[in-house]
Parts: structure tokens; sequence; C-alpha cells
């Protein structure tokens, strides 16, 4: 389906989508990302970078908004070198980055600003002075504004891309406002996530205000009696930067494991989670471990733990997390999981020859706390990729 897929949209097909959409690079974007979550053989990856460079090269990026650019920039530099740096020089000649710079933010300019500052400059069309004029501009904003008028999780993104472009700029900035706009700020939040992602991009900017909101979010956990899987990075967080102590319990590793492989897959997330598994019951890792293996390869084959850690953007931070993981690491998928499907056809069948999809489901997939699979769709995209592998009817 995929080599059909990556012959079909060739130069011809893409060039008559492209003119039927409004926006077509929006649809490029996403056909990209979509590209990106599966796993592609070396004939395929040509394919993919061919695809690439014929969108970078169709693309009239002065009918396109700024935040489908910035998506399909995002993806492209994980498709082709080479058309990420064309894309992104095209960028530079037919934009004007400095006429978004005014609030509100449009929606994917700090992450295409972040990008031209990261990448290397002999590659682009752009100095770093002109990028540091760009900079600058943000900062003449009335950023106060956002800090008071955006919800916790906008409000964070805008930290963490104002974070990878210039960490001393956005340090002195959040020393200028007073620490009660901060304390109002954390008391309103109600999401234990927001409160986390919050805390931790503090951590590198002033150490004495993280301190300040930690002693004031530590409030709520004091009488509290139960440990939800939303708390978990949160309270690992409390508990070893700033040594608070509470009597917190792990919440059932496979829920745990599906909150953050569904919407927290970051390595700040898995590093505090994984400390707090070891500080408070070392025997959950094993399941954690498997269950984060499976569904994370389950989500995104392409997306490997080597991966996760290099794309990490921030190296001051990396090695601490690095040390909270420790020997951590995910096991090797599909592998792993097959190995386990087998082991239990085996054990309940005379013979693997006799045995049929369905009857494969009802044995790897149940709501028994012993069961391979917790998930249907999980268990039957494991179970076909296992059957095709071994060449049997998967029906």
């Amino acid at each position: 389906m995929l080599n059909v897929l990556l012959h079909f949209l060739d130069a011809d097909k893409l060039q008559d989508i492209y003119r039927k959409q409004k926006k077509g690079v929006i649809f490029f974007g996403r056909t990209l990302a979509s590209l990106g979550k599966v796993y592609l053989d070396e004939d395929q990856k040509v394919l993919a970078a061919l695809m690439a460079r014929n969108m970078v090269e169709m693309s009239d990026l002065e009918k396109e908004d700024i935040s489908s650019i910035s998506l399909m920039a995002h993806h492209l530099s994980y498709t082709d070198e080479d058309a990420y740096f064309t894309f992104l020089n095209k960028v530079i000649e037919h934009i004007d980055l400095e006429k978004y710079i005014e609030l509100p933010f449009k929606r994917g300019l700090l992450p295409l600003i972040k990008q031209l500052n990261a990448v290397d400059k002999t590659k682009v069309a752009i100095s770093q002075s002109r990028i540091d004029g760009l900079v600058d501009k943000i900062y003449e904003q009335e950023l106060d504004l956002l800090l008071r008028k955006m919800s916790g999780q906008e409000f964070n993104k805008l930290l963490w891309e104002l974070l990878q472009i210039d960490k001393h700029k956005l340090s002195d900035w959040t020393k200028s406002i007073n620490r009660n706009v901060w304390i109002r700020k954390v008391r309103k939040e109600a999401d234990r996530d927001n409160l986390f992602r919050l805390c931790w991009i503090m951590e590198h900017l002033d150490r004495y205000l993280t301190q300040t909101l930690a002693e004031n979010i530590a409030r709520d956990y004091r009488h509290s009696r139960h440990t939800h899987i939303y708390d978990v990075p949160l309270l690992a967080y409390l508990m070893k930067e700033h040594r608070m102590r509470y009597r917190a319990f792990i919440p059932e590793p496979y829920f745990l494991v599906k909150y953050i492989s569904d919407h927290h897959y970051t390595l700040s997330h898995i590093a505090y989670t994984v400390w707090f598994i070891n500080r408070i019951d070392r025997r959950k890792m094993y399941n954690f471990r498997g269950y984060l293996s499976r569904l994370s390869h389950y989500k995104n084959p392409q997306y490997s733990w080597d991966k996760l850690i290099d794309s990490y953007p921030l190296q001051e931070s990396k090695s601490m997390l690095l040390q909270m993981l420790g020997h951590f690491s995910l096991l090797h998928e599909p592998g792993l999981t097959f190995k386990q499907i087998e082991n239990r056809l085996l054990y309940s069948t005379s013979s693997l020859n006799e045995v049929r999809f369905d009857d494969a489901m009802n044995l790897c997939y149940s709501s028994h706390p012993k069961s391979i699979f917790k998930d249907r769709d999980v268990a039957r995209t494991y179970l076909k990729l296992y059957f095709e592998e071994r060449g049997w009817s998967a029906k």
C-alpha cells in the first residue's frame, strides 16, 4: 500500500492536487507527517525524498499561511535534508517574517524562527544578525499581556519556543515580571501537566522563582490520598527538585504509559516518571518499560528511543534527564512482542500452524491482568504484523 501511494504521488499528481487546494502546503505537511509515522525501507526513503523535493518546488509560499509553512518545514527536516534547506531558502526569499511579529503571534511563527536560528547558516541565505533582529522584535512586544490572557497550555508552548530561540532574553523577561503575577498564574491553573511543563521551563530560567511556584503548587498535594496518572511527572518534579515529601503511589503501569504515549511523549515526562517509579516501587518498572516500548512503537515506529533523545533541544538539561533515566531505554520492538505472542500461542495450542487469527486475538487480548494486550487496536496491529511476517492469513 505504501509503495502504491509513493508511486501514485508523482510530480504531475502532486501538482494537480496542489492546484485544486486553496492552501496546498498544509496537505503536503500532513502527508510528510504521515510518512514519518511508518517504517520506510531504503527504496521508499528515496521515493519519499523525491516527493518532498517535488512538493518544495511547486509550493507557492506567498499564498500560504505561516502555520502551514512552519508545519511543512518541520516535517521536511525529517524527510530530506536537501529539500529542507531549499524550502527554508524559499521562505527567506518570499516571506517577510517581520510583518508577522505582532501580538497575538500567528501559530507556527516562533517554531519557524526557531528552525532558522538553529540551522547551519552556511546552508541558508540569512545571517545570524538578521535572526537576532527578529528575536529583538519579539521582545519589543507586550509579552506581559500573553502571560495574563493565554491559556496555560498555549503559554507553555510560547515559553518553550522562546527558550530554544534565546534563553537569556527569556530569562531577563521572566525576571522582569512581578512574582505575584506568576503566583496567581499557577494558582489559577488546574491542569497538572500545564503546571509540570511550566515548572520544567522555569527550571532553566530562574531557580528562585521556580522554588516559589513549587511551594504554591505543593499545597494542593499535602492532603491528597490518591496519585492519579496525570500527577506523576509533577509529583516527581516536586519530590526530586524541591525535596518535598509525599506518601505517593504508582498508578497501574499500563494506564500511566497510555497517558504518556497518548498525550505527553517527551523526554522530560518519561525521565521524571522513571525516577518516580524507581523511588516508590521499582518492581513496577518492568511492566512500565514493556508497555511503553510496545505503545510507542505502535504509535510511531519511525521515532525510536535514540531519536527521542537526539531531538531533545536543550543540551544543558538533556544530561540531567539522561542521568535520571540511568540505564533505562525502550526495548526492541516489534521483536519482543512477537516473542510474547509466540510463547502465548505455543502455551495454548498444540501447533502454531493450527492458529487462526481470531483465536490468536482471543488468546492475546482480554481484560485479564496478565493479558499481553489491553487495547484491541494495538493487539490487532501487532498480531497482523506477526501473522504477515510468517506468511499466515490474518483474516
